[in-house]
């Protein structure tokens, strides 16, 4: 798992002497004296995200530095120790995933240090290397190369060879589901028409993992096929009010909004949708606000405070929420248009959202 950055927290003491506080001064750690020691404690340090109560971003920034000093003082002492164990390439593991890190931070990469695809790759082809690691390194090496594939620098169906590749070497690879979750994305992305064979394909894996997440995905996908060729199917009973009826808005352009209030971007285009809503509702435009909270309390405070007006559907459910599972909702906000015919036209609407309500308002 890679490492969530700002989520490791560390405490830092100090002493005092006298009537003038002083940063005491602290001995360095020692190198553990032996390879598998060295190697769990490089793994805790990466992938720990317990919070130990850095107070704001900046401590947390300034933790995870510290963090990656400690790492490479531990892979400096392994290969002055160890250069030959086997071990070694579980180092060089870590040290690659170390890189994302760095870059967040924005640290140095290490002199002369060469791309994690290639660093991966060399550990997935040592001969030495446990079986464990090699397969991990393999999948990561897949990650690495998927940048490319977004930078246009590799195509899909090139990427696409290199995971049945990976899937053919490395059947049982924990990290499989996590790659096939990658390969569905880019597939919708790059080449929407093979999206439900393949989904079809994967939900009968051999891995129960990706087979469940096929699944998941497959019935999402058929449910925005539909919208294609139906109008959206619609009803729920809101926190005021009766029960709303998309059918029942026809002739009117409405914005389905997925939100919350805990969502800060969601949040932060608000004034402009409130201020679309105020603007062109007499003209014929709905809000329908689909909310992912789970506190109800805390929806009604800010619908209160901020003057939110239009209807919300709330089951108090999150991300768990049918409807959100229903319509694949993994991102907030989401805000999708339905014309005046109730089909969905629009699933990404936050660019440009008046100019596209007041083109469907003239149809």
């Amino acid at each position: 798992m890679r490492p969530l950055l700002f989520a490791v927290l560390l405490c830092v003491s100090l002493t005092c002497f006298g009537a003038e506080k002083k940063v005491a001064p602290k001995a360095e750690e020692p190198i553990p004296a032996k390879p598998e020691a060295i190697v769990a404690e490089l793994e805790k340090l990466l992938t720990d995200d317990s919070d130990n109560g850095a107070k704001n971003e900046k401590d947390a920034e300034a933790l995870w530095k510290k963090r990656i000093t400690r790492v490479e003082a531990l892979i400096a002492g392994f290969r002055q120790q160890f250069p030959d164990h086997p071990l070694r390439w579980d180092v060089l593991y870590w040290e690659a995933n170390s890189f994302d890190v760095r870059e967040q931070l924005g640290m140095p990469q290490p002199a002369g240090a060469k791309p994690v695809a290639v660093m991966y790759a060399e550990i997935a082809e040592a001969p030495d290397a446990l079986p464990a690691i090699k397969a991990k390194a393999s999948a990561e090496r897949l990650m690495a190369l998927s940048g490319d594939l977004m930078e246009k620098k590799m195509t899909l169906p090139d990427w696409e060879k290199e995971v049945t590749a990976h899937l053919a070497k490395f059947p049982e690879c924990d990290l499989n589901p996590m790659i096939q979750d990658q390969r569905l994305s880019f597939v919708e992305e790059l080449d929407p028409p093979r999206l439900i064979g393949l989904l079809e394909e994967l939900s009968k894996d051999a891995n129960s993992e990706t087979a469940t997440m096929a699944k998941q995905r497959l019935a999402v996908a058929k449910e925005r096929e539909l919208l294609k060729s139906k109008p959206l199917d619609l009803k729920f009973k809101p926190l005021e009010g009766d029960e709303v009826d998309l059918e029942k808005l026809r002739g009117k352009v409405v914005l389905i909004q997925f939100w919350a209030t805990w969502c800060g971007p969601c949040m932060s285009e608000m004034p402009h949708v409130q201020s679309t809503y105020a603007k062109l509702h007499d003209k014929g435009f709905e809000i329908l606000g689909i909310s992912l909270d789970d506190d109800e309390k805390e929806l009604r405070a800010v619908l209160k405070k901020k003057k939110i007006t239009w209807a919300q559907c709330f089951d108090g459910k999150g991300w768990e929420s049918p409807l959100a599972k229903r319509f694949g909702i993994d991102a907030i906000p989401a805000l999708w248009l339905v014309n005046k015919k109730g089909m969905v036209v629009d699933m990404d609407a936050t660019e440009d959202l008046e100019a596209k309500i007041e083109k469907l308002l003239a149809e």
